[in-house]
């Protein structure tokens, strides 16, 4: 990951000591290299801090267009760049570096704002338009890499991070609704827990214009759910050699990087699965990190031991203890800007933070995986309970199974039958 900034609006004046500030505040984003960029006319400010993944030497930015009409910073990484890149090419566009972030600046050039119909990939971006005179800027598919933005003073800021508007001078308060919203659960995709900063969804962009007051946010992707008549019956068979084909295309495009790649790997399915198939795709040995707990109920050592071992994986096993998660806390509030129920975003910023000691910068993981290979309790005792046609005997040795391995979440994740009855609803909420 990378760290981006992005200032725009009449006179952008910026002092040496607030850059060195909010360059400071996203070094452990971007450790490798930093670059700052202003237009002539003091309309527009860009900065990076950059970790160097593809194009180790070259693809230093802001990036520039070889006309000089657009500027852009890039945090993350374009999927499949390559046949980008040559079409591009093919078009009349020269790019000055073999990085997968300068494409981008080939297809703003092409196809204006369309150009996100054809980025795939986990990534942020600000671009400054001076012919135009507007900033773009906008988030993945699924809102992985952050990008925050802010108006004050007539100029609108944008920063992979709060800490770095905090370091440019952007008025800081708590937001009194999304702070209770965050406490009970809810937090909203757009608002923060500061005032006056929101984020760009996921799926969305940015555009502000040359003397307007405010930005204006459009969505330029969404899930597409095909209704239930027009979903084609398949057998298991077609399903899991194509969901193999896509899962093999996903893990492969991720491979690509000037820098070895290794792999968090937990007992579970997803990350097992994950680890598996990109060893097989490598060419080189992939490192693996597991955490170990002190509490057996939580570790997964032994079944992420096997899976090393069982393909080839040279892994790492770091031990924590209930005291370090809390210990750790703090820290890993600071790091992630937003509250944290439990555990488990402390546990995986000690996991990283091994990781980082290590050299490594790349990691694949298994986030967001559980609803699709079942990870979660509770969607195999859904597919018990509801997917197949079971004795009801072979159905209660099932679920009893279920509960005994899955001690930590019954009663939390693990339904355990204790539901709430509607008249005991309807005497707690009135309705």
């Amino acid at each position: 990951m990378c760290g981006i900034i992005g200032v725009f609006g009449k006179n952008v004046e910026i002092k040496p000591e607030q850059i060195d500030r909010a360059l400071a505040a996203l070094t452990h984003r971007g450790p490798d290299e930093k670059g700052v960029w202003q237009d002539q006319d003091k309309s527009s400010f860009l900065a990076h801090t950059r970790l160097s993944i593809i194009d180790l030497e070259g693809g230093q930015q802001p990036l520039i267009s070889p006309d000089g009409n657009y500027a852009a910073v890039v945090n993350g990484e374009f999927y499949d760049y390559e046949n980008i890149r040559n079409d591009l090419i093919d078009w009349g566009y020269t790019f000055r570096t073999e990085s997968d972030s300068e494409i981008l600046l080939g297809l703003y050039a092409r196809y204006g704002m369309s150009c996100l119909e054809y980025l795939r990939g986990e990534f942020a971006f600000i671009l400054w338009d001076r012919r135009n005179r507007w900033a773009f800027a906008a988030r993945d598919y699924f809102g992985i890499k952050p990008l925050f933005y802010s108006t004050h003073n007539t100029k609108l800021f944008l920063a992979s991070e709060v800490k770095a508007l905090k370091e440019l001078a952007v008025p800081m308060q708590w937001n009194s609704v999304e702070f209770y919203q965050s406490m009970n659960m809810a937090p909203s995709i757009e608002d923060t827990l500061f005032a006056n900063i929101k984020q760009i969804p996921p799926g969305h962009y940015l555009v502000k214009s040359w003397g307007t007051d405010q930005p204006h946010i459009n969505k330029y992707w969404d899930f597409n759910y095909p209704q239930a008549q027009d979903r084609k019956p398949i057998r298991e068979e077609e399903a899991l050699e194509g969901f193999r084909d896509v899962f093999k295309e996903a893990i492969s495009l991720r491979l690509k990087a000037d820098v070895p790649v290794g792999c968090y790997l937990s007992g579970g399915l997803d990350s097992c699965s994950i680890l598996g198939l990109a060893q097989e795709l490598s060419q080189q040995t992939i490192q693996s990190f597991t955490l170990t707990f002190d509490h057996a109920d939580y570790d997964e050592a032994q079944q992420a031991e096997e899976m090393a071992q069982f393909c080839g994986s040279k892994h790492h096993k770091i031990p924590i203890s209930q005291r370090d998660i809390a210990e750790n806390w703090h820290q890993a509030v600071i790091k992630a800007e937003r509250f944290l129920f439990n555990g488990h975003g402390v546990a995986k910023y000690l996991l990283s933070r091994e990781v980082q000691k290590s050299g490594l910068k790349v990691v694949l993981t298994g986030e967001g995986a559980d609803e699709i290979f079942g990870g979660y309790a509770h969607f195999r005792q859904d597919d018990i309970n509801y997917g197949r046609q079971w004795a009801p005997a072979e159905r209660s040795k099932m679920l009893q199974q279920l509960e005994e391995k899955n001690k930590i979440s019954n009663g939390l994740l693990l339904g355990n039958g204790n539901l709430l009855q509607e008249e005991q609803i309807m005497a707690r909420l009135g309705y």
